[in-house]
This record gives structure tokens, sequence and C-alpha cells, in this order.
């Protein structure tokens, strides 16, 4: 009980602390980027989310030997995500959007900072799946793009405040729920605990318009995302999950995911929900 008080409480206090002084030092530093209004507010704040987490999940390995690998793993993986969407937040362009765009840049021989993000993170991505799948070539293959997929799903998501967290809140409250139902090592799925705090707490910032999450938070939050669904779902439904994937990402290059949302009145409520900007 203690240790389930620490993985929700320590977070949370800790991003509520660090999130305001991190936004000061991104503004002073000139890491600004206009929201959807047009407003200059500071990006790549999701790193605060990173870092509290990130603290959590040590805390957690020290009283649980056995489990020290597999955050190691974890925070490894997270780590190059994170570094790859912060080189993205601070000196990337949004002159290519999209995979398709990043993917026609390269095959011209040129590389964007979305481009490098997203080829470094599928090699994240595989590195971590031949460490954690069985020697069976289509486990490897799925849990690669499981992860890949999901670390950009949740950048598709980061358009408007809050929207992106809601998403991880709600992905990553199913996966617990799953794992808790079908009486699956908890333990495994207590490494989303921190997460889920953190970005409890960071919410009301991003709601606000106070902050951005940026490439920093939503591609670490994404990976998070499938990091814990190759862990926990068995591979049918890992399937499954690549399958709802590709469709989500086939749609968003060819319509607006803002729209869409914007004329159905229960996805509408939803993203709307606490959003004061």
């Amino acid at each position: 009980m203690k240790m389930f008080l620490l993985m929700l409480l320590l977070p949370f206090i800790l991003t509520k602390i660090i999130t305001p002084k991190i936004a000061e030092l991104l503004v002073s530093g000139g890491a600004v980027r206009k929201n959807y209004l047009g407003l200059q507010i500071p990006t790549a704040a999701g790193i605060a989310v990173v870092v509290s987490s990130a603290v959590s999940l040590i805390l957690f390995a020290a009283f649980y030997d056995y489990l020290k690998v597999q955050v190691l793993l974890v925070l490894t993986a997270l780590l190059g995500i994170c570094l790859l969407g912060l080189l993205d937040d601070l000196v990337g362009t949004r002159d290519v959007t999209g995979l398709k765009g990043h993917l026609r840049l390269l095959l011209k021989g040129k590389l964007s900072t979305g481009g490098l993000k997203a080829l470094g993170g599928v090699f994240i991505a595989l590195a971590f799946s031949l460490f954690i799948s069985d020697n069976i070539l289509q486990d490897i293959v799925i849990n690669t793009l499981v992860i890949a997929l999901f670390t950009n799903a949740v950048n598709l998501m980061d358009l408007r405040p809050g929207r992106a967290g809601k998403f991880f809140l709600l992905i990553s409250t199913l996966l617990l729920v799953y794992s808790y139902t079908r009486e699956i090592i908890s333990l495994y799925s207590w490494i989303m605990l921190p997460f889920i705090s953190s970005v409890l707490a960071f919410i009301s910032y991003d709601l606000s318009g106070k902050v951005m999450l940026g490439d920093t938070g939503s591609n670490s939050l994404g990976a998070v995302l499938g990091i814990m669904s190759v862990l926990l779902l068995p591979f049918a439904m890992r399937f499954f999950a690549l399958l709802l994937l590709i469709l989500l990402h086939i749609y968003t290059e060819k319509y607006s995911l803002t729209e869409t949302i914007e004329k159905v009145k229960l996805l509408r409520y939803i993203d709307e929900w606490g959003r004061t900007s």
C-alpha cells in the first residue's frame, strides 16, 4: 500500500512543483511556439512528466530487484524517445508534416527533425522489442510496430490543449483494467502509475494553455503506451491494437482529426472538457 501511494503521490507532487519552473526556463530560452489560437507558449514542457515519472520509477525499482532490468529498459527507451522529441521541439520546423511528408523528404536524401524522430523511434522500438520478445520474427515485428506507432499516435492527438493527455489517460486506464482483470503480474502495470499520476498533475497546465506537452511529452507518453501494451497484452490483442493504430495513421494522413472530433458531439464534449484556453 505504501508503494502504491508513493507511485501516485510522488510524481504528482513533483510535476506540480517543476512544471511552472520548467515553463519559465523554456520561455527565457526562447523555446516557445504558437498554439492553435496563435499565442506563443512554452513547448516541450512535457519533460516535467518524464522527469517526475522517471524519478518515481527509479525509487520503485530500488524496492523490487527482479524488476530492475525491466525498469531500466523502459527508462532507456523513454530517454531516447524524449531526446528525439526535445530535438524536434527546439530546432524542428513545421514545413513538413505527417509521416508521408517526412518519408518523401527522406527519399529526396534530406532529413528533417521529424524524419530523424521517426527513424530513431523505430530503431528504439526495435531494440526494446529484441530484448522482451520471444524468439519469433512475427512477435518482434508486431512489438516494434506497436511501440513505434503508439509513440506517434499520442503526438497526433497533441493539436489541442489536453487532448493528448486525455488520450493517454484513457488508453493507460484500459491497460490497467485489463491487466488486473486478467490477473497479469500487477508489478508490470505499476510502471504506468507514475505516468498516469504525472499526467493528472500536468493536464491542468495544458488545458489552461499555459504550456504544451510538445513532442517531448507526447512522444514519450506514446512510447509508454506502446511499451506497456507489448508487456501486458497477448499476441492477438497486440495485433488488433496494431491494426487500429495503422488505421488511425492512414485516416489522419487523409483527414483532419480535429474536424472529425468537432463533428461528433460526444468526442467534441470530451475533447473540450476542462479546456479554458
